[in-house]
């Protein structure tokens, strides 16, 4: 059976996050995408987690519409950067990723709306793995009675 369209969309939006790359004109290359994980090694950084969140449902014209919240968690090591600076860039490259790709993810959507962005710093200042976390909400229909129709 074919997957849902709330899975297509997730799909979509972690094929759209693994085009964040210095060879497409952003400041990072993230090296990992990948769906409800917490921990990312040191190798794998920069480094983006996918979490599907809450889910609105309101009933519009015979249809479901859908409004999920999916939150990004960027992982990555700041090196010789400030923390701030280098999380800063980051938010940047998400923002430019969700933006510049089809918000549509192929018509399945009515678009996403991004929300705050909320960084993570080490306790310490000898740390330099930071995170920073951003909430996108992102639009739908289906039919009422098949969660694989829109």
């Amino acid at each position: 059976m074919a997957d849902s369209i709330r899975e297509r969309i997730l799909q979509a939006l972690e094929t759209q996050l693994k085009t964040i790359t210095g060879a497409n004109g952003y400041e990072n290359t993230v090296l990992t995408v990948d769906r409800v994980r917490h921990i990312f090694f040191d190798d794998e950084l920069p480094a983006i987690g996918i979490w599907d969140d809450v889910e609105e449902t309101t009933l519009r014209h015979g249809k479901a519409h859908q409004s999920m919240t999916v939150r990004l968690d960027a992982h990555l090591d700041a090196g010789t950067l400030n923390k701030s600076v280098a999380l800063n860039k980051m938010r940047a490259d998400l923002k430019k990723a969700l933006q510049s790709g089809d918000v549509t993810f192929g018509g399945i959507s009515d678009g996403l709306y991004i929300g705050g962005f909320e960084p993570s710093y080490p306790e310490d200042d000898k740390g330099r793995n930071v995170t920073g976390s951003m909430n996108v909400s992102i639009v739908y229909y289906e039919t009422i009675d098949d969660p694989y129709l829109n």
